[in-house]
Parts: structure tokens; sequence; C-alpha cells
């Protein structure tokens, strides 16, 4: 079927046949299509780049190129830092863990926390410890439920049972193993 009178994005790449320079054309392509596909939201001061005014965020730093896990990138400009910047992303050494929030759940009750702007692809795992003395891990349990309130993050729902007669301190614990595989 043909489509007539329908805008299309593309990007015309050229390079000179070395693979760390079509990766390096490729990410500022990719950056500026993620960032202004149609060219005209982000415009350089004339004489900033050679598009004689009409710079997007990879023209105002071209020939300003680094590495991302070996790979060859071009760096971009980043408004917030006022600079051109190579992002690195994740930039994280998997697993770690650590203690996000500490609680206290009356006897024989149940009590719900919730944490938000978890990066939706972590794979986190959770556990509750008790800090009261005497109390069994086995009589304090935690369910988690997510949410998804974007595309990137994720917000933990923990609802903590305590199956005691007293009541009990705990640190809630968060485990991330990885990142999720997104390619499959």
């Amino acid at each position: 079927m043909l489509f007539r009178s329908q805008r299309v994005h593309f990007a015309w790449i050229t390079n000179n046949g070395t693979l760390s320079e079509v990766s390096i054309v490729a990410s500022h392509e990719i950056v500026e299509s993620c960032t202004d596909p149609e060219g005209s939201a982000v415009l350089g001061d004339p004489g900033t780049c050679s598009g004689g005014g009409w710079c997007e965020i990879g023209d105002v730093c071209q020939g300003t190129d680094g590495s991302v896990n070996g790979a060859s990138v071009q760096s971009y400009w980043s408004e917030s830092d006022k600079a051109c910047k190579v992002f690195d992303y994740p930039a994280y050494t998997f697993p770690f863990t650590g203690t996000q929030f500490s609680g206290s759940v009356a006897a024989n009750s149940s009590h719900q926390w919730f944490t938000f702007n978890w990066p939706a692809w972590w794979q986190t795992v959770w556990s509750v410890t008790p800090t009261t003395v005497n109390a069994s891990s086995s009589q304090l349990t935690c369910t988690v439920n997510v949410q998804r309130p974007s595309g990137a993050y994720i917000t933990y729902w923990i609802t903590v049972t305590n199956q005691t007669n007293v009541a009990v301190n705990f640190n809630a614990r968060y485990a991330v193993l990885g990142a999720w595989n997104t390619s499959t």
C-alpha cells in the first residue's frame, strides 16, 4: 500500500569505512533523532557549528568523541552541564545491595510502604530483615507489588506482615542483580 504525503524521518549517514567512524556518525544521528527529529528545536548560534545556525545537539559537539563500553561515540551537548558530554549508560557495577528504609510493624498486622523512581531495567529483589532482638525472619514476611508510572521507572509497593505477638522493627533491603536484557 502506498501512502502519499506522509512525512518520514530519516538520516543520511556517510563514513570513511572504519567501524569507529560508523559508530561515531551513528551515535551523532541517533541522539539527534531522539531529541529533535524535526531539526527545528535546538538551533545553535551562527558559527557554533558548520550548520550556519542550524545546530542540533550533536552538531555543536562534532569532533569531540569518546568511548562507551569500547565503542567509539560522539559527545552531544548537555544543556544542564553546559558542555559536550559522552553519556555512559548504564554505568553500574552489578550486583549491588543496600537498605532502602527501616520501619516497624505492630503485632499480628501488616503495613505497606512504597519507594519510587527505580530504573525499570534493573532486576531488583526485596527482603525484610528484623532488627528487633529475638524476632524470627520466618515470622516477618513481605510481598512486593510493582507499579510502572512511566516507561523508564518503577514504583515498588512493599507490604510487610508481622506474624508475632510483639511489634517488630526491620530493614527493607534491596539487591540489584543486573539489568534486564531488553533485546529479547
